[in-house]
């Protein structure tokens, strides 16, 4: 077990999920190193004394090793994610050369384990069907064949190296801090969210200090080593049912009127296209559209059973607490970076 006044490192600090860890590994009292790229994000001044934060990439070996060094628990949570012009090759060398680094360094540092953050992206599109950490992986995209390629990068280098891994697959992380929860909220509020299809699928989501929590148990918990878990709520309403609900937690009604699918399709390769011309990200992809049409059931039996963890805020709590925080801060500001952690930063939707 985790003792209180020991030193963990997360990587991909600034980013959503990132930066919520790092505060709550503060508030259990111990001393947190952040390593990220983008600027660092402010922490809350009772907790700033006992935080470290470092600008740097895992791809650079000097500062991951600085970063490392006396750190009993690695939580690995950087990655290329969201660049929709990136090709293959930028994703691999973040998400599998940098996960191989990230292993080595916390081993070379004496750290006692690493938690490597994947995603339930690796079991590509499914019917609808609940999956289980045992279930086939079938990766459709570059970001979640190179997120699996990393798990297996991890598990040999942990291995070579004897130090204890866990990898933990987190479906869609929501809540008050995410900017692209933000927009979904800010979009549908002003009622202008894009409502593509008839929003049937059936969608996972944990809340932001459920994702946090269970973080913490993979980290600590002695039955966790060597293990690969689904982090996920276990909770599944419908694409529909989630909007209806964010609709009714800020008062107005719900979008009615369905895209067709194809359609915007065509309109994510359009975009896609533009952004390539103009060397910027669009704002809307085809990969976009996994949101509306991928269906994301998991059995969360695994982790419950070996590790003891429940979450504890539903479906509808957790958008009321994030319509609630959003409006205190104006409207959907947040501070940090999009939503997982990393070089590259953003919300896995899929």
């Amino acid at each position: 077990m985790a003792g209180r006044d020991e030193r963990v490192l997360v990587t991909g600090g600034g980013g959503f999920i990132g930066h919520a860890l790092v505060v709550d590994q503060l508030r259990r009292g111990r001393r947190v190193r952040s390593l990220d790229r983008a600027h660092p994000v402010p922490l809350p001044s009772d907790l700033a004394p006992a935080g470290e934060r470092l600008a740097g990439s895992i791809l650079d070996s000097g500062a991951l090793a600085r970063a490392c060094a006396g750190c009993a628990r690695v939580f690995h949570l950087a990655s290329a994610h969201l660049e929709v012009r990136a090709r293959e090759r930028h994703y691999r060398r973040t998400n599998v050369d940098g996960t191989r680094t990230v292993v080595e360094a916390a081993a070379a540092a004496g750290a006692a384990r690493v938690v490597h953050v994947s995603t339930v992206g690796v079991y590509g599109r499914h019917a609808g069907e609940i999956v289980a950490e045992d279930s086939p992986t079938a990766p459709t995209i570059a970001y979640e064949r190179t997120k699996l390629e990393g798990e297996r990068a991890a598990r040999e280098t942990a291995a070579a190296r004897g130090i204890e891994l866990v990898i933990a697959r987190p479906s869609w992380v929501y809540g008050p801090g995410c900017r692209r929860t933000g927009k979904i909220f800010a979009a549908i509020g002003k009622r202008r969210f894009p409502m593509i299809g008839r929003g049937r699928p059936r969608r996972d989501g944990l809340y932001i200090d459920d994702a946090t929590r269970g973080l913490d148990s993979l980290g600590t918990h002695p039955a966790a080593a060597g293990e690969t878990f689904l982090l996920v709520s276990g909770e599944a309403p419908t694409v529909r049912e989630w909007v209806d609900a964010i609709a009714a937690a800020q008062g107005v009604p719900p979008p009615r009127l369905g895209w067709p699918v194809a359609a915007m399709w065509l309109a994510g390769f359009g975009m896609e296209l533009a952004g390539w011309l103009t060397c910027r990200e669009p704002p809307f992809s085809r990969r976009s559209l996994k949101f509306y049409t991928n269906a994301t059931v998991f059995d969360p039996g695994k982790i419950r059973r070996i590790v003891g963890f429940e979450p504890a805020v539903g479906w509808r709590e957790g958008i009321r607490r994030t319509a609630e925080a959003l409006r205190a801060a104006g409207g959907g500001r947040s501070d940090p970076d999009p939503c997982a952690g990393g070089d590259a930063r953003g919300a896995d939707l899929s």
